[in-house]
C-alpha cells in the first residue's frame, strides 16, 4: 500500500495522501496495538499459568476430560468454554437455546454435569477470565465508544453461578456461533470484525441489547465451544481501541464522493479498490481459518519456514547485505553515518545506541517481533507448548530444569536472525533518521520518515504494511487465503526489493541521462551487488573472469523474478533449485522418502529427506542440521571440508 500511496503522491515522502491515508493507520498499528496486544498477552498468560501447568495447557483439546449424556466426549477447553457463557442469562439460553439442530444442543442436565465436573482451579480461571473481560478490557472498550458518540454504552449484567466451591460473580463472554468449516465462514468472520471496528459496532455486541441480536443471529448454528474465541474477541476489542479512530478517519476519505471522482477521473480506479481491499484487511487484522485444509497449509508453511530458517548461520551472515537494499533511497553518506552510529561499542549498557533509537521510535521498540510476516506466525506458533517442552518436562526430577532450557532452547531457534536484524534496522533508521532531520523540518517527521524506511526497505510484518499477496488478498473475493500466502514464505524482503526498484524505475525520465545513469546504479545496488557478496560468501563465482558476466546477468535476472510471487517460484526452477513453492519443496521431499525407502537401504539421501520431511512437520531445524552432518559425514571420510562449509551452502571447489 505504501508504493501505491506514495505514487499517487508523486513519490514525494510522506506526501499528502500519504499522510491523510497510511501515517494514521501506521501510528495506531506500529504503536498502539502491540502495546496493548503485549500487555493482554501477558495478563491472558498469567491467568492460564496461574492455573494450569504447562501439561494442562498442551492437554487443552484433547476429547478425553468428560463424557455428556449423548456419549460424545468433551475437551477440557470445551468444558471451560461451557463455564465461561453461564456467567449472564443472555449466554445461558444461548447454550441451552441457540442452536436449531437437536444434535448440537447442549441438554440441562449436561451443563449441570458440566459444572459440576470442573475443579476449584477450573472456574477460578473462569472467573479470572470475566474479570479480565469485565474490569479491565471493557473500561477501553467503552470509553473509546463514548469518545466517539458521547454516549457511554450499558454493559451486560452478570449472574451469579453457584458450583460446589461457592458462589462465583459471573461476567460477560462474547457469544460466537460455530458457522462451520468451511471458507465462507471465514470471509463472514473477516467482514464482522471488518464491520464493527469500521462502523464503531463493537462495543454495542457488548450491551444487553447486542447480546440479544447475537443470541438470535446464531442461523441455527451451536456456539463455539473453543477458547479461541476469548483470543479473537480480546484482540477484536484492541484493534477497535487502538485503530478504531484511525480506520474510520481514513473509511470517510476513500468513501468521500470528491475522493472517489478523483481517483475515477484520473484512472485509479484499481488503486482506489486496492484501498478499500487494504482497509477491510487492517481492521479485520489477520484471520486465521478454521477449514481444516487452510490449517493444514498454514501448518506447512509455518513448519517450512521453521525448518529452514531456524539456527540457520547462512541466513544470518546473509542479512547484513541488506543494508546494500536500503541505500537507493538514503544513499551512502546517510547510510554510512548509520553504521557508525551502530557500531559494536554502542550495543551494550543503559545508554546503547538500541535504547536511544527505542526511546525515539515506538515503532523500532516492538520490531523485532515484527519485522518478518513469516518468523513472526513461527514465534506465535512455537509459544506455549510444543514437542520441546514435552520432551524435556519428561526428564525424571528435571521439570524447573527442563521448562527454563527449553524456553531458552525456543529463543535460540530465531535469535541469531532476530538479532541480527536488530542491528541491520538499526544502521537503516539511523541512516534515515539523519536523512530525514535534513529533509523535514520536525523531529518527529524525521521519526516517522526513519520509520518508514525501516519498513519499506527491510519488510514489515505489520499487517497492514504487508503486500496485499502477503495478506493472502487478490480481489474483494480473495481474502486472506492461506493458499495466497504461501506463495509468499520466506518471500517479504524481495517483495520490498521489488517495491523500492519500482518506485525508483516509475520515477525516471529516460530522456535524462543523469537519471538513467543514476536507475542503472540503484538496480546495480538492488540486484546485482548482493549477488556478488552471496557468490563470494557461497564461493559460487566462476573461476574464469570471462565467464563473470554471464553468471552476474543470469543471478541479476534470478534476482529480479524473485521479486514477485508465483514468479519467482520459476527463477528457482531455472536456478536449478526445486520449483512449486513451499507445497512443492515438500512433496517432493516426501516423494524422495518413498523413492529412498523402496531401495530398502538405510543411507545418508534416506536419512537427508526424512529430515526435510520431519523439520516441515514438527518445526524443527532441519535445514542446519542436514548441512552439519552431511559436513561431518564427508569429513570424516576424508574430504576437504572447511568450518565455512558447516554453516552455510557452499560450492564445492573444483
Amino acid at each position: 500500500m505504501d508504493t501505491i500511496l506514495r505514487g499517487l503522491d508523486g513519490y514525494e515522502d510522506l506526501g499528502l495522501v500519504y499522510q491523510a491515508i497510511k501515517a494514521p493507520i501506521d501510528r495506531a498499528a506500529r504503536e498502539e496495538l502491540p502495546k496493548r496486544q503485549q500487555e493482554y498477552g501477558d495478563k491472558l498468560a498469567a491467568i492460564y499459568n496461574e492455573r494450569f501447568t504447562r501439561e494442562e495447557q498442551r492437554a487443552m483439546g484433547k476429547r478425553d476430560f468428560m463424557q455428556i449424556s449423548d456419549g460424545r466426549w468433551l475437551s477440557r477447553e470445551e468444558a471451560l468454554s461451557v463455564a465461561l457463557n453461564m456467567g449472564n442469562e443472555g449466554n445461558l439460553e444461548a447454550v441451552y437455546s441457540g442452536v436449531a439442530s437437536a444434535k448440537d444442543q447442549l441438554a440441562r442436565e449436561d451443563v449441570r454435569l458440566i459444572k459440576d465436573s470442573l475443579g476449584k482451579t477450573d472456574w477460578d480461571f473462569v472467573q479470572d477470565v470475566w474479570d479480565m473481560l469485565d474490569f479491565e478490557l471493557w473500561p477501553l472498550v467503552r470509553d473509546a465508544q463514548k469518545a466517539r458518540t458521547g454516549v457511554a454504552p450499558q454493559k451486560v449484567e452478570a449472574t451469579p453461578v453457584v458450583t460446589k466451591f461457592g458462589n462465583y460473580r459471573g461476567g460477560y463472554y462474547p457469544i460466537k456461533f460455530d458457522s462451520g468449516l468451511s471458507f465462507r465462514a471465514t470471509e463472514q468472520q473477516m467482514d464482522e470484525m471488518a464491520q464493527q471496528v469500521r462502523f464503531g459496532s463493537f462495543a454495542k455486541a457488548q450491551t444487553r441489547r447486542g447480546h440479544t441480536i447475537e443470541r438470535t443471529n446464531s442461523g441455527g448454528n451451536p456456539l463455539n465451544y473453543n477458547l479461541s474465541v476469548l483470543h479473537s474477541h480480546i484482540e477484536t476489542a484492541l484493534v477497535d481501541v487502538t485503530l478504531g479512530d484511525a480506520i474510520n478517519d481514513v473509511s470517510r476519505i476513500i468513501t468521500h464522493r470528491d475522493f472517489v471522482n478523483a481517483m475515477q477521473r484520473t484512472g485509479n480506479t484499481w488503486a482506489l479498490k486496492a484501498m478499500e481491499n487494504w482497509l477491510k484487511d487492517t481492521a479485520s487484522q489477520e484471520v486465521i481459518s478454521s477449514h481444516f485444509l487452510s490449517k493444514a497449509v498454514r501448518h506447512i508453511r509455518v513448519g517450512f519456514t521453521m525448518s529452514k530458517l531456524s539456527w540457520n548461520v547462512g541466513t544470518i551472515l546473509l542479512q547484513p547485505f541488506g543494508l546494500a537494499q536500503s541505500i537507493p533511497d538514503i544513499g551512502y553518506r546517510n547510510m554510512m553515518q548509520g553504521i557508525v552510529a551502530v557500531n559494536p561499542t554502542r550495543w551494550m549498557g543503559d545508554n546503547s545506541v538500541f535504547r536511544q533509537i527505542e526511546e525515539k521510535s515506538p515503532f523500532m521498540r516492538t520490531r523485532g517481533a515484527s519485522f518478518n510476516k513469516d518468523i513472526q506466525a513461527t514465534q506465535q506458533a512455537m509459544k506455549g507448548s510444543g514437542w520441546l517442552e514435552a520432551v524435556m518436562e519428561s526428564i525424571p526430577g528435571a521439570s524447573r530444569w527442563s521448562q527454563g532450557f527449553a524456553e531458552k532452547a525456543k529463543a535460540s531457534l530465531m535469535g541469531g536472525i532476530i538479532a541480527t536484524q536488530r542491528v541491520v534496522d538499526g544502521m537503516v533508521w539511523m541512516g534515515a533518521y539523519q536523512k530525514g532531520k535534513q529533509q523535514f523540518t520536525t523531529d518527529s517527521e524525521a521519526i516517522q520518515y526513519a520509520d518508514s524506511m525501516v519498513a519499506r526497505t527491510q519488510a514489515s510484518g505489520i499487517f497492514s504494511d504487508r503486500t496485499a499477496f502477503e495478506r493472502g488478498t487478490i480481489d474483494n473475493q480473495t481474502r486472506q487465503s492461506e493458499f495466497v500466502r504461501l506463495w509468499t514464505t520466506l518471500g517479504s524482503y524481495m517483495f520490498a526489493k521489488g517495491n523500492v526498484a519500482y518506485e525508483k524505475t516509475a520515477q525516471v525520465h529516460w530522456r535524462n541521462p543523469d537519471e538513467v545513469f543514476k536507475w542503472m546504479h540503484d538496480m546495480f545496488m538492488l540486484f546485482t551487488f548482493e549477488a556478488i557478496l552471496i557468490g563470494l560468501l557461497r564461493n559460487m563465482l566462476p573461476e574464469d573472469e570471462e565467464d563473470l558476466p554471464g553468471y552476474l546477468a543470469e543471478e541479476t535476472l534470478y534476482t529480479v523474478m524473485s521479486t514477485m510471487p508465483i514468479v519467482r517460484e520459476a527463477a528457482s526452477a531455472l536456478g536449478g533449485f526445486q520449483g512449486g513453492g513451499v507445497l512443492g519443496s515438500f512433496f517432493n521431499d516426501v516423494a524422495k522418502v518413498k523413492t529412498q525407502a523402496e531401495q530398502g537401504e538405510v543411507d545418508a539421501p534416506l536419512l537427508k529427506s526424512l529430515n526435510n520431511v520431519g523439520g516441515v512437520l514438527f518445526k524443527y531445524p532441519s535445514s542446519q542440521t542436514n548441512r552439519i552432518f552431511e559436513n561431518l559425514w564427508e569429513d570424516m571420510s576424508g574430504d576437504d571440508v572447511e568450518i565455512m562449509d558447516y554453516l552455510l551452502y557452499r560450492e564445492a571447489d573444483e
